[in-house]
């Protein structure tokens, strides 16, 4: 297809053959299985990735005029990639990559990549003759640069004047190919991308961690690095010196170009014009378990501010239609403050990260809706389930998606009475777990809240009262308890958060307190007694467990004459509001 690129993808492109069995797999054997043709190769894989972000990328690279080649091309076309550039040579068979996987992952692979070495540089043609570039005048844009390539064409293109003015991105194939990559590092624009043992092979030296490893490939020659270290801290080099976060996973199979992935995610938030170089989410890669709603889908792509709701409210705190009509409004005040609102839930097994009108509507009116925390999350979601989630579970979406804020009513604490019963919120040690920004109203004042506070303490939760001195109580602007930490703007806020991560390094969420407006607020003096007669109502009963929380605010809504629920949607509205500048406040600092 013609087209104008955003970035030129070189490397290979191919057909990934894929044998997949469900049974174990030793030397020998021959079993049956699943055996699928998808188109593949490094540069592929990155130009389809890039594809997902609204780029426009273009295919360097060789591709035989076999039925292999025109099926291949076709498919590209048919992904909008731009294949104007592509080399086709009648002399050289399409290139193939097979891969035999069992239960437990990868068992085999083996590339051919004859065609791609034997075309050399001419598939760099596009660079040298005009149509792209040429010596006297270079390409300015961004190159992803494939690690298969030869040593040869590698060091060639480290020091070749077509490629002088480029923003060159190169990623090794495998930690084998890594030393390839060593002439590059003299190049003035040159991002590498590799892991800790790929940057060890490359300066000749061992690391203990990421950061360490980024600098000295920065010390090296490269003008930026990507390092990453598995599961672990992932560290972002350039001049200035190195920054770290922990990214989201994502899986490690050569078949399914998680690295590649993971690389191109990073481009196309640095040709988004956002510096967030470290904060990827995941997108679609869960096998459909996983729907983004198209604003929220849009805004975490762009870098703009988004804000996470749990759905508990809407399916266990509120009757309907006075529930949907709650998290409209919520989700229009994030809006009317500059963000996008994420209501999260599960919807037929599937982790919704936002929900449509039609999708909050029906959300609404569901019945035996499953209320989610960490503990059911995957139950949830292999039985193919519905669920709304509590803070823990928002919490944990959000964290996969991406967002750094949470807006919620209040928090799940100790109970009272935990010293004989152990009844503590999951809440609570998420919160020690997941770098999530959560804006509450304090714990529920049902709660025991100091004992509440000790755990936060100390599991080493930040406890942040917004704007006041004392912690809030719920539907009470006062506990009578002084605050841990007082911060007054959002700006703040964020970069606190910020700094737990880059650079200390520590895990977990902070806690925002955020007291309910004054004109919605039940004086602490009147709601003490009306608690105390709710505790005693659910002693007498004999309620435990999940139906604790929803029996005392039902029978808290009786006394008060419905005030409670007044004052519980205002305090949500309020924090929906802060947490929206928060929001802001981490976007402006590129995340």
């Amino acid at each position: 297809m013609n087209g104008s690129p955003d970035i030129l993808c070189i490397g290979s492109v191919l057909w990934d053959v894929i044998g997949r069995t469900d049974r174990s797999m030793r030397h020998g054997n021959d079993v049956p299985g699943l055996i699928t043709r998808i188109p593949g190769g490094v540069a592929l894989n990155i130009a389809m990735t890039l594809k997902r972000f609204d780029l426009t990328p273009a295919l360097l690279s060789v591709v035989g005029t076999d039925p292999a080649g025109d099926e291949l091309v076709a498919a590209c076309d048919g992904m909008e990639l731009v294949t104007d550039h592509l080399l086709r040579d009648a002399r050289l068979p399409t290139d193939t990559y097979v891969a035999i996987e069992d239960h437990a992952g990868l068992v085999a692979a083996m590339c051919d990549a004859y065609s791609l070495e034997a075309a050399g540089d001419r598939i760099l043609a596009p660079l040298f003759d005009g149509r792209l570039g040429s010596n006297a005048a270079p390409y300015p844009g961004a190159i992803a640069l494939d690690g298969n390539l030869t040593e040869v064409l590698l060091a060639d293109i480290a020091q070749h004047p077509a490629f002088a003015a480029a923003d060159l991105r190169v990623a090794p194939a495998s930690p084998g190919k890594a030393t390839r990559l060593i002439p590059l590092l003299g190049h003035p624009g040159v991002t590498l991308y590799v892991n800790r043992e790929e940057a060890g092979l490359i300066t000749g030296d061992v690391f203990d961690d990421a950061a360490h490893a980024a600098e000295a490939l920065v010390a090296k020659g490269a003008a930026r690095a990507l390092v990453t270290d598995g599961a672990g801290i992932a560290a972002f080099a350039d001049k200035r010196g190195a920054i770290t976060a922990r990214p989201p996973a994502v899986r490690q199979s050569r078949v399914t170009g998680a690295g590649d992935t993971f690389m191109a995610a990073h481009i196309a938030a640095d040709l988004s014009g956002r510096r967030r170089p470290l904060c990827f989410r995941r997108g679609r890669q869960l096998m459909d378990r996983i729907a983004y709603a198209p604003e929220v889908e849009t805004a975490l792509r762009d870098g703009d501010p988004v804000v996470a709701l749990e759905s508990t409210i809407i399916t266990h705190g509120m009757p309907y239609p006075q529930n949907v009509e709650t998290a409209r409004q919520v989700e229009d005040d994030i809006r009317a403050e500059g963000a996008v609102p994420a209501t999260i839930a599960m919807l037929g097994g599937v982790l919704h990260i936002g929900l449509t009108d039609n999708e909050l509507e029906t959300l609404a009116q569901a019945k035996d809706v499953a209320k989610l925390s960490r503990a059911d999350l995957a139950a949830c979601m292999a039985q193919g389930g519905n669920g709304a989630t509590t803070v823990a579970a928002t919490m944990i979406a959000a964290r996969l998606a991406g967002i750094h804020v949470f807006a919620t009513g209040g928090i799940g604490g100790v109970h009272r009475g935990a010293e004989t019963s152990f009844d503590i919120s999951a809440d609570l040690l998420e919160l020690a777990k997941t770098p999530v920004t959560v804006v509450a109203a304090g714990a529920k004042a049902i709660l025991d809240i100091p004992k509440t506070l000790e755990v936060l303490e100390t599991q080493g939760v930040p406890v942040i009262a917004y704007g006041q001195d004392e912690v809030p109580a719920f539907w009470s602007r006062s506990s009578g308890i002084k605050a841990p930490l007082r911060m007054d703007n959002p700006a703040t806020i964020a970069r606190a958060a910020m700094l737990r991560a880059e650079p200390f390094g520590l895990d977990g969420g902070q806690l925002v307190v955020n007291p309910i407006p004054a004109d919605f607020e039940i004086p602490r003096e009147v709601m003490i007694p009306v608690i105390e007669d709710a505790l005693a109502a659910a002693e007498e009963q004999g309620i435990t467990a999940k139906e604790v929380t929803p029996f005392l605010l039902d029978h808290i809504f009786h006394a008060t004459q419905g005030a409670s629920l007044d004052a519980n949607i205002a305090l949500v509205r309020n924090n929906a509001r802060l947490g929206a500048a928060i929001a802001r406040a981490f976007s402006a600092l590129g995340r």
